[in-house]
C-alpha cells in the first residue's frame, strides 16, 4: 500500500 510506505518513509526521515 502507498500509506504504508509513505509512513515507513517519514519515519526514516522524521523520526519521532
Amino acid at each position: 500500500m502507498v500509506h504504508a510506505e509513505l509512513r515507513k518513509i517519514s519515519n526514516l526521515m522524521m523520526p519521532r
